[in-house]
């Protein structure tokens, strides 16, 4: 009866202690299921930071090169209507050139049709003068 008591203590003992052991390492599975999640749970959160980061970044980059390109055009746009205004001037300057050197050469043209008048009117009355002193000697 002794040996049975103590054969029946040892048992209770011995599932005393894998009942332990269940539980620690129960314990311990929980404390690693915990553990990955954490990390799971920081691993996704920086990957979710680096991708709203990367998309900033490619949201930035996209509009500095929109605006770039806005501007370099704003320039060629700036520097073509100021070449055609300056082609614009110097057409109006060689128009106003060629109107005044017609306007020189109508004035000259003038001026010697003036000159050729002035002494056909000479010729006239020199011949008129000499007609008279002509006729005055014939009679006389």
């Amino acid at each position: 009866s002794l040996y049975s008591l103590s054969l029946s203590l040892s048992l209770s003992l011995s599932s005393l202690s894998l009942s332990l052991s269940l539980y620690y390492s129960l314990s311990l599975s929980l404390s690693l299921s915990l553990s990955l999640s954490t990390t799971l749970s920081l691993s996704l959160s920086l990957s979710l930071s680096l991708l709203s980061l990367s998309l900033s970044l490619v949201s930035l980059s996209l509009s500095l090169s929109l605006s770039l390109s806005l501007s370099l055009l704003l320039s060629l746009s700036l520097s073509l209507s100021l070449s055609l205004s300056t082609l614009s001037l110097s057409l109006s300057l060689y128009y106003s050139l060629s109107l005044s050197l017609s306007l020189s050469l109508s004035l000259y043209s003038l001026s010697l049709s003036l000159s050729s008048l002035s002494l056909s009117l000479s010729l006239s009355l020199s011949l008129v003068s000499l007609s008279l002193s002509l006729s005055r000697r014939l009679l006389l």
